[in-house]
Parts: C-alpha cells; sequence; structure tokens
C-alpha cells in the first residue's frame, strides 16, 4: 500500500499494538522468542493500542489510511473506521507465508504456529459476521492491492 502512495501502518509496527496479560492488562515489556512458550501466549494476547488507532482514524477523516493486521480487540475499534476488509488465505499459504516472512519471526516456532493456525480457524467466518468485505488473498500482490483499493474506496 505504501508503494502506491497510501497512508498504510501495520498492527506488527510503530507500537500500534503490544503484547498485554490477559487477566492483569499490563503491558508486557518483552516478547522475546525464547520468553514465548505456550504457557507465555495463553497469559498474553496481542491488542491494538486504542489512542494509537484514534489517531490513525481521525487522520483518516481527511484522507484514505490503511491499518493492516489482526489483533485479540480489533473489533473495538472497527467503529472508527468506514470499511474493514479481510484478506483471507487457506492454511497451506499462511504456513508458507509465515516460514519465508522475514520482517517478523512471530510464528516460526511451532507452539506460535500452532496458536496462528488455531486463529485462523475461524476467522474469515467472524470477519464476514461483522460485515467485512472478503478478499482473495492468495491471487497476484499487485491484484490484491488493486481489490483493497477498490473496496476501500
Amino acid at each position: 500500500m505504501c508503494r502506491r502512495g497510501f497512508d498504510a501502518h501495520d498492527t506488527d509496527r510503530e507500537n500500534n499494538a503490544v503484547w498485554v496479560h490477559r487477566v492483569t492488562g499490563d503491558i508486557t515489556a518483552s516478547a522475546l522468542v525464547a520468553d514465548r512458550s505456550g504457557d507465555w501466549l495463553d497469559e498474553q494476547e496481542w491488542r491494538l493500542v486504542p489512542s494509537k488507532i484514534e489517531a490513525l482514524a481521525a487522520r483518516g477523516e481527511r484522507e484514505l489510511v490503511f491499518l493492516c493486521g489482526a489483533t485479540a480487540n480489533e473489533n473495538e475499534v472497527w467503529h472508527l473506521f468506514s470499511r474493514v476488509i479481510y484478506l483471507a488465505i487457506d492454511e497451506d499459504t499462511l504456513r508458507r507465508r509465515l516460514a519465508s516472512r522475514t520482517s517478523n519471526d512471530f510464528g516460526k516456532a511451532p507452539n506460535e504456529l500452532a496458536a496462528i493456525l488455531e486463529w485462523h480457524k475461524d476467522s474469515e467466518s467472524n470477519y464476514r459476521r461483522f460485515g467485512a468485505q472478503v478478499i482473495d488473498a492468495t491471487l497476484p500482490l499487485d491484484q490484491v492491492v488493486d481489490e483493497i483499493v477498490h473496496a476501500a474506496r
């Protein structure tokens, strides 16, 4: 999206989301690979920082702004945006993309991959239920971006 000149942001960057303890609500200081055991993932969740998302939404009143990624509390801020788009992929594609990505190591460890696959199982139907527009993200990248831009406008 940025390559096409759009104001695009990622939940995995710019501190738009943080790891939060599910019970206490405390922000987790570190999420090093060595720390992210199965128990750790059971206790933590990746959550948007509401003030960051509110600031992006305010910019979106003047221009087209994209927030890309998934978090545990995303549905709490969907009302701030005019459209929610879900990029649908099958499990094999998800596995390949996680294994080959270089921007982020989350999902490389077996317990993390298992958690992601579990989250993925019902994600498309959940997004559909909330009224998201679904785009086939297994298509060539340029075509996927074209469809996102079309859906956003």
